[in-house]
């Protein structure tokens, strides 16, 4: 328990700042956009959350190779491999980029919002399937700190761009660029922090070797997680109108950051799920303590957001969005509860559980 806490610290501190950050992130933008344009922009980033599940997936696997070649000695061959799967990403990636280019109008169209501010997501495709490589590395070898620091500076760039070009006159299609470049300047940072020699970059050839066996059962495992979190979203987008949906979306927003604070306890806990293959008292060790640390976190969040949920709505995005408070006691219970379920996705997936 006591390693698992100190492994996840740095890791809950960036995580804790990037929903900070996110928080203040939708505030502003609630505010500057309005409840209307506020629900379109809200149904972009869910669809942006779900299309970057490969993202989640790829730092998943890569993670899970990473820390076998770590605990089996075998360390060395770590920088080489990491190199050749961020270039058979970025192929891969590209061409996705490239196919959601083409699917645009499909998803604008029921969701009532331009194509523009659709198709704005997708150099967000690419750069997260990409950056899933370094980060997985990064969380297999227990460079938490490293991950930190990305994550915050995905947090920075997103808050201050993203603001700057919704105040500037650019709207929901600003908002979408500026995460779109966050993700951009993340994945040159990671890329950066580990520290593979050139030579290896230089020799290394695109290769997906290393997210063979387990890629497909991870993708279903987590991808189904995902849609499950925020289709509510997108629904809520199409069916209500305009204003009801921009008020679900404010009131989403908040419970959200019941499911992604514990976030950093299936992170740091991955590596050590993949070390045992979910077996074995030291798995249920790892488990058990994971388990509690995060119902911990997620009950003593949602205490206080139900209690103050009038409060936090009203300040948060004002008197336009106060009804939202009402919605947030059952949005929150649902958040707290993924987190729970999430938590066991993550640790079947290192289990590669049947």
């Amino acid at each position: 328990m006591a390693e698992l806490l100190q492994g996840a610290l740095p890791l809950l501190l960036a995580l804790g700042l990037l929903n900070a950050s996110n928080f203040l992130f939708h505030v502003a933008l609630s505010r500057l956009l309005g409840p209307t344009s506020y629900g379109a922009l809200a149904a972009i980033l869910a669809i942006a959350l779900v299309v970057s599940v490969p993202f989640g997936v790829v730092q998943t696997v890569v993670a899970k190779r990473v820390s076998l070649l770590r605990v089996s000695g075998r360390e060395s061959d770590i920088p080489e491999a990491t190199a050749r799967a961020a270039k058979g990403t970025a192929i891969v990636g590209a061409g996705l980029a490239v196919l959601f280019l083409a699917v645009t109008p499909l998803i604008a169209g029921p969701l009532h919002v331009g194509e523009g501010s659709v198709g704005s997501l997708a150099p967000y495709v690419l750069f997260t399937l990409v950056l899933g490589v370094p980060l997985g590395a990064m969380q297999g070898r227990l460079r938490f700190a490293a991950m930190g620091a990305v994550v915050t500076t995905a947090v920075a760039v997103r808050l201050g761009l993203g603001v700057g070009l919704v105040a500037a006159g650019w709207g929901v299609p600003g908002a979408v660029v500026a995460s779109s470049a966050s993700q951009g300047v993340s994945l040159v940072l990671a890329l950066g922090l580990l520290s593979v020699p050139r030579d290896v970059w230089r020799r290394a050839r695109p290769s997906l070797t290393m997210l063979r066996g387990g890629f497909v059962s991870a993708l279903l495992g987590i991808g189904a997680f995902w849609l499950l979190a925020e289709t509510d979203l997108v629904l809520a987008r199409h069916f209500l109108d305009d204003t009801d949906a921009g008020i679900y979306a404010a009131a989403g927003l908040l419970s959200r950051a019941l499911l992604f604070f514990p976030a950093a306890v299936c992170w740091v806990a991955l590596p050590r799920f993949s070390e045992s293959r979910g077996r074995g008292d030291a798995a249920g060790r790892w488990l058990n303590g994971a388990i509690r640390i995060t119902a911990a976190l997620s009950v003593a969040a949602l205490l206080v957001m139900v209690v103050l949920r009038k409060e936090i709505v009203l300040i948060a995005f004002g008197s336009s969005y106060r009804s939202a408070a009402g919605l947030i006691p059952v949005l929150g219970l649902a958040m707290a509860l993924l987190s729970i379920v999430n938590l066991l996705v993550y640790f079947h997936v290192a289990a590669e559980s049947r």
